[in-house]
């Protein structure tokens, strides 16, 4: 009977009750463990096994992938709260629900390469919801991947339940899929039947979109004090921008005209 080391987290090695031969992790979350913590906690798992508390000391040690999302979600969410863009929460979350549903019930440091190669080739086969027969596209699989990384990552230095991602290397930027740059252009024909059949509010964010490249979220967050129509330009503050940095955007008439528009009936 005793405690040893393997690597980073200490292990127990005891006889119990019925004469079984036990070998135990003292827990991922005990990696910082002392050797003489580790004794007490050996001490402490023996009484109790004297006492069939455990007889055979079968202590879920597992901690599964589904656990941890959930943790993620809540814990993750909450710690970013102000920095975290609401469509970056909305993205995680969507993502740890299409991970869960291939890694939920796998130990979070029993995760291997094969288990990721396993998903890509599933997830390769997979179709868009609503879509039809539109397979899922590549940039979706890296965005679902680097979740997965961040999870983990989180894991270890957040939470102390890893000591070190066991997939980390799989999961670099260099081994996930290159994406092209996705150059969309939209004929004038099609704007003009777009924005034919698009109704109000909808039809005024696209007008704006269109004219000035703006995400729908700056473009919900205008101000007046933002548009200046004379020199046909909008200021966007860093808090309201995707990369935290201010910038100016610069316009033609067809929106000085629908800014004028507007603020007759503001």
């Amino acid at each position: 009977m005793g405690v040893y080391k393997v690597g980073k987290y200490w292990h127990m090695c005891y006889t119990d009750k019925k004469g079984n031969h036990v070998r135990k992790t003292t827990g991922l979350e005990r990696a910082l463990f002392s050797k003489d913590q580790a004794r007490d906690l050996l001490k402490e798992r023996i009484k109790k096994a004297k006492k069939r508390l455990h007889p055979k000391m079968e202590i879920d040690l597992k901690f599964p992938f589904e656990k941890l999302a959930e943790e993620f979600n809540e814990e993750y969410d909450g710690l970013r709260d102000h920095d975290l863009r609401e469509s970056s929460r909305a993205g995680y979350k969507t993502f740890m629900k299409k991970l869960v549903e291939h890694f939920g019930k796998i130990d979070i440091g029993e995760i291997q390469d094969s288990d990721i190669t396993e998903y890509i080739l599933k997830r390769k086969k997979d179709t868009v919801r609503g879509l039809g027969k539109k397979k899922v596209s590549m940039f979706t699989v890296n965005r679902e991947l680097s979740a997965l990384r961040l999870a983990l990552n989180w894991a270890v230095e957040e939470k102390k339940y890893l000591g070190e991602n066991p997939v980390a290397k799989r999961l670099t930027r260099k081994k996930l899929f290159k994406e092209e740059p996705r150059n969309v252009t939209f004929s004038n024909e099609e704007i003009t039947a777009l924005l034919a059949v698009a109704k109000e509010p909808w039809k005024s964010f696209l007008l704006v979109a269109i004219n000035s490249g703006m995400r729908l979220e700056e473009i919900q967050g205008l101000r007046w004090d933002e548009i200046d129509i004379k020199n046909r330009s909008i200021t966007l503050p860093p808090e309201r921008t995707k990369n935290g940095k201010g910038r100016v955007v610069k316009f033609g008439k067809t929106l000085v005209d629908f800014f004028e528009r507007l603020k007759l009936n503001r």
